[in-house]
Parts: structure tokens; C-alpha cells; sequence
């Protein structure tokens, strides 16, 4: 089933979603400059990795998503960089930018809080993949 889902920031930005039976996740989001919605796709696996890293990063986490920075080498350690930096999505600041809606998705399933900013956000991580897995077989 396809979902809406919001983003956590300042600047809401509505996109469409879905959890597939084996955990992967599609995420539908509208650019101005596009006339269809792109999509991006985070497979099983790439999410057992993500879940992975972040364990590995530990409490309090960040977005870590800019263009600028991950291209320029600049951007510190969080979500969108994990994706950035993954070997199948090398230079992937598009799939990258998809983490706040990603992160969003998270949220949602209670699998991550916030500290409440709408800027300069911070993550804490209360699942593992395992545990994501259990909670999507229950929608």
C-alpha cells in the first residue's frame, strides 16, 4: 500500500512511500523541476547496511545530506552520508537527498525519535534492522 508521509523539517516537504513484504522501501517525492516524481528505492539490503552504520556511529546522529558538502568531502557522519558513501550509490547526492524522507519514514514506524528542532536535527536510533523487520511484518 502506498503511503504519504511528511518531512521532519522547517520546510515540510510531502512525498509518497512503500514497505515492501522483504523490508525494502520506495520513496515517490515531486522536484519542481521534474514533471514525474523520482523515485528512489532503499533495497533490503542497502537498509540492513544503513541500520549497520548507524549502530556502528552511535546516539545522537545527523541528517548529513547536503549536496555541497558530500560532494566536496565536507559533510560529517550521518544518514545521508552513509547512503552517499555506500559502494553501490557512489556519488549518489539524489539518493542521498532522500534520507529526510527516509528518516521521516523511520519516525513514523517509532524506530527513531528527534530532539524536537525543526533545523540542524538530531537522531536517536531505538531499533535494529531485526526489529524494523518485525514492525513492517505488523502493517
Amino acid at each position: 500500500m502506498i503511503k504519504k508521509g511528511e518531512t521532519l523539517g522547517a520546510k515540510k516537504k510531502i512525498f509518497n512511500y512503500q514497505i515492501s513484504q522483504d523490508g525494502s522501501i520506495c520513496i515517490w517525492r515531486k522536484f519542481k523541476s521534474d514533471e514525474e516524481p523520482r523515485s528512489d528505492i532503499f533495497s533490503k539490503e542497502e537498509l540492513k547496511h544503513i541500520f549497520k552504520k548507524l549502530e556502528k556511529l552511535g546516539n545522537p546522529f545527523f541528517l548529513a545530506n547536503s549536496v555541497s558538502k558530500l560532494k566536496d568531502g565536507e559533510e560529517k557522519e550521518g544518514i545521508g552520508k552513509i547512503v552517499y558513501d555506500y559502494e553501490m550509490n557512489q556519488n549518489s547526492t539524489t539518493k542521498a537527498q532522500a534520507t529526510s524522507q527516509l528518516v521521516a519514514i523511520f519516525y513514523e514506524l517509532g524506530i527513531l525519535s528527534t530532539n524536537g528542532k525543526k533545523r540542524n536535527i538530531e537522531f536517536t536510533l531505538h531499533s535494529n534492522f531485526e526489529t524494523y523487520l518485525q514492525k513492517i511484518k505488523k502493517l
